[in-house]
């Protein structure tokens, strides 16, 4: 390869780049179903620090950032690390939450990297 396409090379992925991270119209990666929610990511979390979840509460339209009602961290630096960043659930709700996502946590993960890689999954029940 000469310098010219690689330049090219390097200007297309940056465009590429730049317009996947502005834009906010992702579909949504719905992993699983739980109780009344909905736990997804979306794409455009693959380039943020740290791994989580958006709880979406199903049928709901009043929430702090459209239908999601929680944001949990499942990880720091790799490692297995459950927390809420934020939430808009009963106490109750966040422990059943936290619950399902500490016992399904590999397999969610496992879905995270198919979503992320731009794969389709199954949506999973969780129990």
């Amino acid at each position: 390869l000469g310098s010219k396409n690689i330049t090219y090379f390097i200007l297309y992925f940056s465009r590429l780049f730049v317009t996947l991270w502005q834009r906010t119209d992702f579909p949504m990666g719905k992993l699983a179903l739980f109780l009344c929610f909905i736990l997804s990511v979306f794409p455009a979390d693959a380039f943020e620090n740290r791994r989580h979840i958006h709880i979406i509460r199903r049928g709901s339209k009043k929430s702090h950032r459209g239908n999601t009602v929680a944001k949990i961290w499942i990880e720091e630096n790799g490692i297995k690390k459950i927390e809420i960043a934020w939430s808009e659930l009963s106490a109750t709700e966040e422990t059943e939450i936290l619950q399902a996502i500490d016992k399904h946590w590999d397999e969610l993960n496992k879905s995270i990297d198919a979503v992320f890689a731009g794969k389709k999954i199954m949506i999973k029940k969780l129990k």
